[in-house]
C-alpha cells in the first residue's frame, strides 16, 4: 500500500496535480525519455510490478488459468485473481495497454515470450524438463 501524507490537499489542488501528471504522460514522446522520466518516477520494483499487471492481462485474455499466471510471473494467486477482476470491473486501462503493444507489434512477441513462459512452467511443474 502506498504511503499517503496525512496532510490533505484540497481537491482542486489533487485534481491539477493529476491533470499535470496526466498531461507529462502523455506527451512523452520517445522510448528513451520515457525510460529516463519512469527511472526518475519509480524504484525498478514498482517498474516491475506494473510490467507484471500488464502481462497478467495478456495472459488471462489468452485464457491461462489463474495458478499457472500465478506460478509463471512468481505473483499470488491473490494478485492475478485482482488483476482480473479489475479487468472485469474497468478493464478499459489495460485493453488501452494492449493496444499500444499492438501497435508496435510487441503484443505477438510478448505474447509469444509469456506463452513460452506458461509452457515450460507446466512442464516443470510436471517433472518433464
Amino acid at each position: 500500500m502506498p504511503h499517503v501524507s496525512k496532510y490533505r490537499l484540497k481537491s482542486y489542488e489533487e485534481q491539477k496535480l493529476k491533470s499535470a501528471f496526466k498531461m507529462i504522460l502523455s506527451r512523452i514522446g520517445s522510448k528513451k525519455d520515457m525510460d529516463y522520466f519512469l527511472k526518475f518516477l519509480l524504484s525498478d520494483t514498482e517498474q516491475l510490478m506494473f510490467s507484471k499487471r500488464i502481462a497478467i492481462a495478456v495472459l488471462l485474455k489468452e485464457g491461462f488459468a489463474e495458478v499457472e499466471i500465478a506460478g509463471k510471473l512468481a505473483v499470488t494467486k491473490e494478485t492475478v485473481n485482482r488483476i482480473n477482476l479489475l479487468m472485469q470491473t474497468r478493464g478499459g486501462g489495460f485493453e488501452v495497454a494492449i493496444r499500444e503493444l499492438r501497435k508496435d507489434r510487441m503484443l505477438t512477441e510478448f505474447k509469444k515470450f509469456l506463452i513460452s513462459l506458461a509452457r515450460y512452467s507446466i512442464k516443470a511443474a510436471g517433472g518433464r524438463v
